[in-house]
């Protein structure tokens, strides 16, 4: 592991003591901004929430970032616009896990449309993200899969999205 991967993985994982939270963000923010050869960043299970989330903005300087996993962080559908304006820019991001957010349907199709204007992306984790049956995500969703072929990785576990999309992801 590099020296720059060890500085924004320390900065991520939890605030010095005696640090407020917010020099903690912008201390995170400061390192991802300048780290232009960072290739994984996991932030699982950090209760990062949006604020935190739009502190990423700086990672889409990096030409590296290969991997982004941001499982159970706290994140809402207010994120999603944030992750598919910024964080999609990576060229060479081929994974996005976003497993256990609440990112409901506004937040799922800003990612989906993204996913569609980024053809490199290869796994989208979206497990346990709160979408279920709203027909705006089923048909982006069976587009996406119908349209962009190098993505071919789709974690929906958890989520209530009904027989339809089942029976026409199975065709």
């Amino acid at each position: 592991m590099s020296a720059s991967s060890r500085s924004a993985r320390s900065a991520a994982s939890t605030a010095p003591p005696g640090l407020p939270a917010a020099s903690a963000y912008q201390a995170l923010a400061d390192a991802l901004e300048r780290n232009t050869v960072l290739t994984r960043l996991c932030l699982d299970f950090n209760q990062i929430g949006n604020r935190g989330a739009q502190l990423l903005e700086g990672l889409s300087y990096n030409r590296a970032l290969a991997t982004l996993e941001l499982a159970y962080c706290g994140l809402t559908p207010a994120v999603g616009p944030l992750l598919a304006d910024g964080l999609m820019k990576c060229p060479t991001l081929k994974t996005l896990e976003l497993k256990g957010n609440e990112l409901g349907a506004q937040g799922v199709l800003a990612i989906l449309n993204a996913i569609k204007a980024k053809p490199g992306l290869f796994h989208v984790g979206l497990a346990d993200t709160s979408i279920s049956r709203e027909p705006d995500v089923q048909a982006l969703l069976l587009d996406c899969m119908a349209t962009v072929e190098l993505c071919c990785k789709y974690d929906l576990m958890g989520n209530m999205l009904g027989d339809q999309v089942r029976v026409r992801v199975r065709v």
